[in-house]
């Protein structure tokens, strides 16, 4: 407890970390297999469609989800699958670099996705 509120991690991700994370995983609003981001904090989920514009499921029993997760693993980010989502939670203690490292290989991991489901 002490060293939070020494070092104001806390209040450092509040004010910071947290809001460039947000914006930076709005980009992926426009990747064409996710159908929604939704986050708060220094917690986000982005779910995975075949479709936009009717959210149909990637693949069936969430298989599109575990894809993209075993990838973004293989490739050294570490994300969950909860359903037909992908589901991060950084720690407190990060950087902004360290933001962007997560949010590029998650990047990676939603193309090989898509492209492995043959979706451009």
């Amino acid at each position: 407890l002490r060293i939070l509120k020494e070092t104001n991690i806390i209040e450092t991700a509040a004010s910071d970390i947290a809001p460039h994370f947000q914006s930076r995983l709005r980009e992926f609003e426009d990747h064409p297999i996710v159908g929604q981001v939704r986050g708060k904090g220094m917690f986000a989920a982005l779910e995975l469609v075949r479709d936009k514009s009717s959210r149909e499921r990637l693949a069936p029993e969430s298989e599109g989800a575990v894809f993209c997760r075993d990838t973004a693993n293989h490739n050294g980010l570490m994300v969950r699958q909860t359903g037909d989502a992908m589901i991060t939670a950084p720690p407190l203690v990060c950087s902004k670099e360290e933001i962007d490292i997560l949010v590029d290989k998650l990047g990676i991991a939603l193309d090989e996705t898509a492209s492995h489901y043959g979706i451009k």
